[in-house]
């Protein structure tokens, strides 16, 4: 009889919930309009009790779960140590690469002034380099002078030769003299006759013939040889005149002796130039075989010699 109240009340109690539930169901939908269902609840308190297996694995799973997350936060600690630590040694790299950076720029300009200084070396080499050459240069060019022959000539002795009165040929001896100290080599004395409608007292007619015949070309080897301090007599002849040419007023003598210098190719000359008169080319009549010894006067600062 006991059990069969006690079921009943519990029937009534479960009745009476539902009723409230279906009440405060209906509430809910009228006030938000939801269609969401509502979960049932009992009026009795409910406890899941687990088997000790779940439970076990339950604890395995919280003990992986818990060491994963200690894990992850220790990896997290690190990393952020290493960002820090990164971040303090890019702060530590300011200073060495402002460093660096200026001791680049000195490196540079160091290279830049080594560059400068080789320059000026190698300029300075080069104008050493033709300064030793011009001293050399003066050198040689003084001991060729100080071991050279040099001819001085004296005043000529002319005659005026014709054959048959028509081409007369200047013959001029003259006395010359080797002052230097070595032998002067192939030694030829040439003979210039000009009518110059004026004669100037200077060497210009001298310089343009010793230049004429002191051209490689134009050189004519002698057969003489002059030794220091000897001082021989010899001859020379002008090319033929040509008679039926103005003859008038003074004829200007030019007299060169042409040489060279053992070990040298270089020509040397003494020059002089004179002046005579035409009036000796008289004696020389058509047909006419004669020598006249004519008189030379020295023309002032005609002298050339090299």
């Amino acid at each position: 009889m006991r059990a069969i109240c006690v079921a009943l009340l519990l029937m009534f109690v479960n009745t009476a919930a539902a009723q409230e539930t279906q009440q405060q169901s209906s509430d809910s939908q009228a006030a938000g309009g939801a269609n969401e269902p509502v979960a049932w609840k009992s009026a009795f308190p409910v406890k899941i009790i687990e088997n000790p297996v779940d439970a076990a694995h339950a604890t395995e799973r919280e003990a992986i779960s818990d060491r994963h997350d200690a894990e992850d936060l220790d990896a997290q600690v690190r990393a952020a140590d290493a960002a820090e630590r990164g971040a303090r040694a890019s702060e530590r790299q300011v200073l060495p690469t402002y460093a660096q950076a200026v001791f680049g720029l000195l490196g540079m300009g160091l290279l830049f002034y080594t560059l400068i200084l080789n320059s000026r070396a190698t300029n300075a080499a080069v104008e050493a380099s033709k300064a030793a050459a011009a001293a050399n240069k003066i050198a040689q060019d003084h001991f060729v002078a100080d071991q050279r022959p040099w001819i001085a000539i004296g005043a000529p002795s002319v005659s005026i030769y014709s054959d048959d009165g028509t081409w007369p040929v200047i013959a001029v001896q003259i006395e010359t003299q080797n002052l230097g100290r070595s032998p002067a080599l192939s030694v030829e004395i040439h003979v210039k006759v000009e009518f110059p409608r004026i004669i100037m007292d200077n060497n210009g007619a001298v310089e343009a013939y010793v230049s004429e015949l002191t051209t490689p070309t134009n050189w004519k080897r002698g057969n003489t040889v002059i030794f220091p301090n000897f001082n021989p007599k010899l001859q020379g002849f002008s090319d033929y005149l040509d008679k039926a040419a103005p003859m008038k007023g003074e004829a200007r003598l030019i007299v060169c002796a042409t040489y060279k210098a053992g070990g040298s190719s270089d020509i040397f000359h003494a020059a002089k130039a004179f002046r005579m008169s035409s009036s000796y080319f008289d004696d020389l009549g058509a047909g006419s075989s004669s020598s006249t010894n004519a008189k030379v006067r020295y023309i002032e600062r005609s002298d050339s010699i090299g």
